[in-house]
């Protein structure tokens, strides 16, 4: 988490899942954006693997692993 700032998650809808071995797995709501892939690597100093997911996963991900927060499902 300390390598890629919570402002830097919340506007990009990114989220670092792993780093190993100079390796990070990024969860983003867009995995295709090429651009966003090489900020986010030159910023963690590592290689970058996009994986996909939603905007409410991303949103959860970075409240409840940067601020503490966990945000209640939304019904419908």
């Amino acid at each position: 988490l300390s390598r890629v700032d919570v402002a830097f998650c919340e506007e990009n809808a990114v989220f670092p899942v792993l780093l190993k071995d100079r390796h990070l797995t990024l969860a983003m709501a867009d995995p295709t954006d090429l651009a966003l892939i090489d900020a986010v690597a030159a910023k963690a100093g590592a290689r970058v693997t996009p994986v996909l997911a939603t905007e409410s996963e991303l949103k959860g991900a970075i409240a409840k692993h940067y601020r503490g927060v966990v945000l209640e499902p939304r019904s419908y």
